[in-house]
């Protein structure tokens, strides 16, 4: 009974299709119609392509922070850097502890530090207790462009109105 309901439907689904290439005319099959505007979409845009800083590293000015604690932006050429890998990043040439010099800057303590997880008041619930500063870079900070990306200088972007949800100690109701 299995095998003959397997091929029905086998049999219905090639069938199926049928009607509905028949009534697809010759200018809908060649699949260049795009049936929701009557434009490139380019020519929908006056929105020019975003511009990034070329300078190399070390000539660079530093980009002012998207909000206090954001990660800075980089400020200069990075397309010969890539890729990042184990053992190969190049962004550490000058921004490691030991390589940074007067005008690099170096990175800071938290990439070398490591999570120490301990475990919660609830079962299977596992929480950082601290953090353990080794002396390398932490294996989850190594690729820096999980957070640091370089910062399009040309485009218009509305400035942040980001407000913090710390409250004031004082102004605390009593």
């Amino acid at each position: 009974m299995r095998k003959f309901t397997v091929l029905t439907l086998s049999v219905f689904a090639l069938l199926m299709p049928a009607p509905f290439a028949a009534a697809q005319t010759a200018e809908e099959k060649d699949g260049l119609d795009v049936y929701f505007r009557d434009a490139a979409i380019l020519s929908l845009s006056d929105q020019k392509l975003a511009e990034y800083p070329q300078p190399d590293a070390g000539e660079s000015e530093l980009l002012e922070r998207a909000w206090d604690t954001a990660p800075p932006s980089i400020s200069h050429s990075i397309e010969d850097m890539f890729p990042i890998l184990i053992g190969t990043n190049e962004c550490l040439d000058c921004h490691s502890l030991e390589n940074a010099v007067e005008g690099d800057i170096p990175l800071s303590d938290a990439h070398l530090e490591t999570p120490q997880m301990g475990k919660g008041k609830a079962e299977m619930v596992w929480i950082v207790k601290g953090y353990k500063k080794g002396k390398v870079v932490n294996n989850a900070r190594y690729d820096c462009s999980m957070c640091h990306a370089p910062q399009a200088i040309d485009i218009d972007t509305p400035k942040t109105t980001f407000v913090t949800m710390k409250q004031d100690k004082s102004k605390k109701k009593k």
